[in-house]
């Protein structure tokens, strides 16, 4: 139980992270697409027998690598390339996947995992967590101002591809806790709240780091108490905390 809720919160945390990188770069749609390029994956990993996080994360660093390569080479925006990169995913996932096996895989499941399942994505979350507040200077400079990041030798290609398989990895770690329909909004939500009430970039991820992990302890005591998946109560919960935060945006506008 205490690895349960320990690897939630872990993840929310890395995903509240991520998150602000996201709404940074003005992605958090395509953010949300993102997530069901692993469909294929899953539904390729359920048929082999083999951990449907294998596969998940597989498909994800094949899309994430070419979403980088087609972006350094056309003029198509981000959101256009990873748009196409889903819509074809989505498509071959829902034709590979064992049709019993798909609400798990859109939904999650984190009580069906094992003891080590939970110590593996703990560690995981954690390394993710600590590479992006390693490298957060560079990813929020790449985000606001690419021309100053080129001009102080930040190499945009590098840090973008990181950017993107953190980004993968990351949601391949959520998809068995709050499965790959949902996984997008685990990433953007907190993150979209947290930037309505936060004044500068430090504000910024703590709060959404706050929300992310409040939303995780809430939707972990529903699974423990009502048996409920915890993918539709993290949404709900962090969705108000988003409303809310329109609401505080208004009256400090106002004030």
């Amino acid at each position: 139980m205490i690895l349960l809720v320990l690897t939630s919160v872990s993840i929310a945390l890395t995903a509240s992270i991520l998150g602000v990188f996201a709404v940074l770069k003005r992605m958090s749609l395509a953010g949300d697409a993102f997530s069901h390029i692993a469909l294929p994956g899953i539904g390729l990993a359920l048929l082999l027998n083999i951990n449907p996080f294998i596969g998940a994360f597989l498909f994800l660093a094949v899309g994430a690598l070419i979403v980088w390569r087609v972006e350094l080479t056309s003029n198509l925006a981000l959101e256009s390339i990873i748009g196409v990169v889903f819509s074809l995913s989505l498509a071959i996932g829902a034709l590979i996947t064992p049709e019993q096996e798909l609400l798990e895989a859109m939904f999650g499941d984190i009580l069906a995992l094992q003891q080590y399942e939970y110590l593996i994505l703990l560690l995981i979350s954690l390394t993710i967590t600590l590479l992006l507040l390693l490298f957060s200077k560079q990813f929020i400079l790449l985000s606001l101002s690419p021309e100053l990041a080129q001009s102080i030798k930040i190499k945009k290609e590098v840090y973008e591809l990181a950017y993107l398989l953190l980004f993968a990895l990351t949601i391949a770690l959520g998809i068995r806790f709050i499965g790959a329909l949902l996984m997008g909004a685990l990433i953007i939500i907190p993150a979209a709240a947290a930037k309505n009430i936060s004044r500068d970039v430090r504000s910024f991820f703590i709060t959404s780091s706050l929300i992310g992990v409040l939303s995780a302890l809430s939707s972990m005591y529903t699974v423990l108490v009502y048996k409920q998946s915890p993918g539709p109560i993290f949404i709900i919960i962090s969705s108000l905390f988003f409303f809310f935060s329109l609401f505080w945006q208004r009256v400090r506008q106002k004030a």
